[in-house]
């Protein structure tokens, strides 16, 4: 499905997107991205934390070994949405990003950059909280 630096998202026929970190020498806390995206969620929903025009899509975290590795994934539902392009224009790109960037500080999140969340018909809805 995709990937980032640190993760790697794969959808399941039933439609459940499924993240698992990645692994290797250049990463010292392969599990520290989806237990962080899980503390967010938890944190975000547990405040109750809103911005109009904006969701969090929710999370379920999912601990397995794998020998002697312990492996963490996290869980949640295919979002159809679209991701937003930023305009070509200097100063429609630097109002986009406010937008972007006021919506998740709302939620207290940091990562706030147009693969982070979808445009759907019901408004924005934040995939990647890690």
């Amino acid at each position: 499905m995709g990937g980032g630096t640190f993760r790697q998202a794969y959808l399941s026929p039933t439609g459940v997107v499924y993240k698992v970190c990645r692994t290797g020498s250049l990463f010292n806390t392969p599990n520290e991205h989806n237990e962080s995206e899980y503390e967010a969620y938890l944190r975000i929903r547990k405040a109750k934390l809103k911005y109009k025009g904006w969701r969090i899509n929710p999370i379920h975290s999912h601990t397995f070994m794998d020998g002697n590795e312990r492996v963490v994934v996290n869980a949640s539902k295919y979002v159809e949405g679209t991701i937003e392009k930023l305009p070509d224009g200097l100063t429609e790109y630097y109002d986009r990003l406010s937008v972007i960037d006021t919506a998740f500080s709302a939620f207290g999140l940091s990562d706030g950059h147009e693969e982070n969340y979808l445009r759907t018909r019901r408004g924005r809805v934040i995939i990647d909280m890690g």
